[in-house]
């Protein structure tokens, strides 16, 4: 290993800081182009959220043509009031957590697609999706259809 990153003209001792640095500018590219960091500065979350949470979900989002892919790494936190985004501790730079209240959210929809049903968070305002797998996608569902009812 040491030969090949020396062929490259890489410092083995190096390697760690390049990796640390890949990573946090991979996370603030994915924060940027699926709009993760636009709706955190939209919608920071309070201190305390409370209501029911399901840790380590699958999300994705989209801003343009480049989505952000989050898998099993995402806390989505759901009451009444809205929904609640917070990004695992590992992956959490450039990932503020976020709550979007449920007056600002345009539509919750569910859509068929080829690796399966997804439930589509539109807030008011923002060319950002939110994709929801799952569990969490079927009760963001059903705390928006009853948002009038609460």
């Amino acid at each position: 290993m040491n030969s090949l990153l020396a062929s490259y003209g890489i410092n083995p001792a190096w390697l760690p800081i390049w990796l640390l640095v890949l990573f946090v500018g991979v996370a603030f590219f994915l924060s940027l182009a699926g709009g993760w960091r636009d709706l955190a500065r939209r919608f920071p979350a309070p201190a305390q959220v409370a209501g029911e949470r399901l840790h380590f979900c699958s999300v994705f989002m989209q801003k343009s043509r480049i989505p952000a892919n989050y898998s099993y790494c995402v806390t989505v936190g759901l009451n009444e009031s809205g929904l609640y985004l917070r990004m695992s501790v590992f992956f959490r730079f450039a990932h503020a957590p976020l709550f979007i209240p449920w007056q600002w959210v345009e539509r919750v929809e569910q859509q068929k697609h080829w690796f399966g049903t997804l439930v589509t968070v539109s807030p008011k305002g923002s060319p950002v999706r939110i994709h929801l797998r799952g569990r969490a996608g079927r009760e963001a569902l059903r705390y928006w259809s009853q948002r009038g009812t609460l």
